[in-house]
């Protein structure tokens, strides 16, 4: 019997690869958190789907990250995209990093506001990917079955490796 989670990845036909991992092509990031690279916000992936994201785990000796992500719905993600740019300067790039400054304490207010519901309305975190940095291009994530108990723990897993690549 498919799952909720089963049905949400067939709908936005993301890759399945061997060993429960998936494949999927991000083409915009939009990053509400950034150090050294983005930290949370939401990715926009070629096949139509929108998943949220968030550091998890840093390994700053190998420079590894661990990400996790959840299904995001992509309406409530471009109505986001849209007014933001509409309110700030628009993106020259597919990732944006906006500087969180609006014409007005009510329009910070409203954007806020509107990033918070986003979030709220995103699924919970079932995907996984272990990278130095979360950038455009392919993303090898792996089915999260359950939060792990130490994000630290999931982290040494990994040797070195470059989940996300471009």
């Amino acid at each position: 019997m498919e799952t909720d989670r089963d049905l949400a990845v067939h709908s936005h036909d993301i890759v399945n690869l061997p060993g429960g991992e998936h494949l999927l092509r991000a083409t915009q990031i939009l990053a509400l958190g950034y150090h050294d690279g983005p930290t949370s916000g939401f990715v926009h992936c070629e096949c139509g789907a929108v998943l949220r994201f968030e550091a998890q785990e840093t390994d700053y000796d190998r420079d590894l990250t661990v990400f996790a992500f959840g299904e995001t719905p992509v309406e409530e993600f471009e109505g986001l995209w849209r007014d933001l740019a509409a309110e700030l300067p628009p993106p020259k790039t597919a990732v944006w990093v906006p500087r969180w400054e609006f014409s007005s304490p009510e329009a910070k207010r409203l954007m806020t506001n509107t990033c918070d519901a986003l979030i709220s309305a995103s699924k919970p975190f079932c995907y996984v990917a272990v990278a130095d940095s979360l950038r455009l291009g392919e993303l090898h994530l792996e089915s999260l079955e359950a939060i792990p108990e130490s994000w630290a723990e999931y982290l040494a897993r990994y040797p070195g490796g470059d989940m996300a690549e471009e």
